[in-house]
């Protein structure tokens, strides 16, 4: 059965380009704000860059499992778009963009709207990945997804401050989380330095060392409120709010700044 739906996000990041369509309006039982995933080889006509968010498609969809050693996406069972065609592009529907400034701003836009609605725990985590970058942090590291059992999301070195950060969009992570802050702030505590393995384009993962400055933080990134949730052995956790990394990020666009802010 073919229906109709609209390119609500496009990820150039990960093992493989994917994208996500809104959830059709049609006579499936599929749970609300569940949106339908597509790779690349789905496209009829094989472009992944000829698509835009907002574009009109046509598609099949299929439930998909995921099988033994497949590592495009981690959830068991998705709705997947096959077939796509694109039948209406954004661009007919809209005024043409003729300023590039204008075009990334709605490229900026588009991709602040959907860190904050966003309901998909990983694609959350890329986003914030890709919000750290943007907002100027250059010595940044994301944990390989696929292997990350008990690991954090990331971490980061800005000025005097090492951050090992972990995202969530679970209400009640200081639960939750309890045993992996726990060895966020031993790995900190203890560690002069922390080892990472940084894959360049075809060529082999480079062995780094990053030496730990003397100010240490765990962040658990949220949509909730920022705060301190403890400060004990001179290591400080915080929840941080997506809408105060956010904010810095507009604070540096209308300040005009160069370089990192002041975290």
């Amino acid at each position: 059965m073919n229906f109709t739906g609209k390119i609500k996000t496009l990820v150039m990041t990960g093992n493989k380009p994917h994208g996500y369509i809104y959830s059709p309006d049609a006579n499936v039982h599929w749970k609300i704000d569940e949106d339908v995933v597509f790779w690349e080889d789905g496209i009829i006509s094989g472009l992944f860059s000829s698509l835009s968010i907002g574009d009109i498609v046509e598609f099949y969809a299929d439930t998909w499992t995921r099988q033994n050693g497949d590592i495009r996406i981690r959830a068991k069972q998705i709705k997947v778009a096959k077939k796509i065609n694109l039948i209406n592009a954004k661009t007919s529907q809209l005024p043409v963009i003729t300023s590039t400034t204008e075009l990334l701003k709605e490229k900026i836009i588009n991709f602040l709207d959907r860190i904050e609605t966003v309901s998909d725990p990983f694609e959350f985590e890329d986003l914030v990945f890709n919000l750290l970058r943007l907002i100027g942090i250059n010595k940044i590291y994301q944990y390989d997804s696929n292997n990350a059992a008990g690991r954090a999301d990331g971490v980061f070195i800005s000025g005097n401050l090492a951050v090992i950060y972990d995202c969530t969009l679970s209400t009640k992570f200081e639960e939750n989380k309890k045993d992996q802050i726990f060895n966020y702030k031993q790995q900190l505590k203890q560690a002069p330095s922390i080892t990472i393995y940084e894959n360049r384009p075809n060529s082999k993962a480079i062995k780094k060392t990053l030496v730990i400055p003397k100010n240490r933080e765990v962040w658990i990134i949220t949509r909730g409120s920022t705060r301190v949730i403890d400060k004990t052995d001179n290591i400080c956790v915080k929840e941080v709010s997506i809408k105060s990394l956010i904010d810095a990020f507009n604070k540096k666009l209308d300040s005009r700044i160069f370089g990192e802010l002041n975290l």
